[in-house]
């Protein structure tokens, strides 16, 4: 009788100190997860300290120094940003830098804003519509937006070369090859901004295409279908029902495209290198150019021009993104 209790009674122990291996895989598996978590937070940490705190801090610190050619260093207090305002007004420049550099950037603004986002939006609409054309539209705008940015240039050269490019070809036609300056359209400074800017445009209505035909397409059918049998236009529709509906997506790439504006450069150092006499020149192109060596008496110009991008772009992007959240409020659906 007591060796069939004592069975019992060690059956019983054994029942309830059965879950504690459950309980010990269920606290490995909480600490297996605590430590992705950790790694994954301590990496991206990592990664902001050095690329973004450590690199702006040096930034700041550069633009406050003077460097000669040997990478001796010396405190030049506000010189560096004075010559900066120096050159937006003409009366400092040399090679890249010039006050053509931060007209040509302003242009670029201009342009991204009041021609490539409305352009785009228009023909995200077509696509999103299914107009006849939509199929052309769709393939023509989307090849810029895939192929390499180098070939893009590469192409673009080779259509407006001066002596076999399909355009002189054209004017040569037509009776007016004398309008093909001597130097080529990208050798002369009447020609040379103006080509670079018909370049942005074609490639940047196809960058933001997807992005617009992605929030159009998200659009209730039920809304379009009703406004249409109330007699809504084409344009009534776009205007009044897509529009609010993806105000939130135009927003972000009004943001985006301010933003990647004052780093903009490939182009022109690919077209034409900044020149000619620096017509070209971007403030991108200046940074890039001017900080391919780790020494040199202008890093100290660059480190300041930096630094004033930084802050005049950060206020305008927050003025910018206060006005559109005002101008249209974000409906949600």
């Amino acid at each position: 009788m007591d060796s069939e209790r004592t069975v019992s009674e060690e059956a019983g122990a054994a029942a309830v100190q059965a879950p504690a291996p459950k309980k010990k895989r269920i606290g490995a598996v909480k600490k297996r997860n605590l430590l992705f978590i950790w790694l994954g937070l301590g990496w991206s940490v990592l990664h902001f300290v050095v690329f973004w705190l450590y690199v702006n801090i040096g930034t700041i610190v550069s633009a406050f120094q003077l460097e000669d050619m040997l990478g001796n260093t010396t405190f030049a207090g506000w010189d560096n940003f004075l010559n900066v305002f120096q050159t937006i007004a003409g009366k400092n420049e040399t090679a890249l830098m010039t006050h053509y550099a931060y007209t040509n950037t302003l242009w670029l603004l201009l342009i991204g804003i009041v021609v490539n986002i409305p352009v785009t939006l228009v023909f995200s609409y077509m696509i999103f519509r299914r107009c006849k054309a939509q199929r052309i539209f769709r393939v023509v705008l989307y090849l810029p937006a895939i192929i390499s940015p180098i070939v893009l240039c590469l192409v673009f050269q080779g259509l407006i070369d001066s002596r076999t490019g399909i355009l002189a070809e054209f004017l040569r036609l037509i009776g007016a090859g004398d309008a093909i300056p001597s130097g080529g359209i990208l050798g002369s400074e009447d020609t040379a901004w103006t080509a670079i800017l018909v370049f942005s445009v074609w490639t940047g209505i196809s960058g933001n295409l997807i992005y617009f035909i992605s929030a159009m397409s998200r659009v209730p059918d039920s809304l379009i279908e009703s406004a249409q049998l109330d007699g809504a236009s084409e344009m009534c529709i776009f205007l009044r029902i897509v529009m609010p509906l993806v105000w939130s997506t135009v927003t972000t790439i009004v943001i985006q495209v301010i933003s990647t504006t004052f780093s903009w450069y490939l182009p022109s150092m690919q077209l034409t290198g900044g020149g000619p006499n620096g017509v070209t020149s971007t403030i991108g192109l200046i940074i890039i150019s001017n900080t391919s060596t780790t020494t040199g008496t202008t890093y100290g110009y660059v480190a300041a021009l930096s630094v004033l991008v930084g802050v005049i772009g950060t206020a305008f992007i927050l003025g910018v993104k206060w006005l559109m959240e005002r101008l249209w409020r974000e409906v949600e659906y």
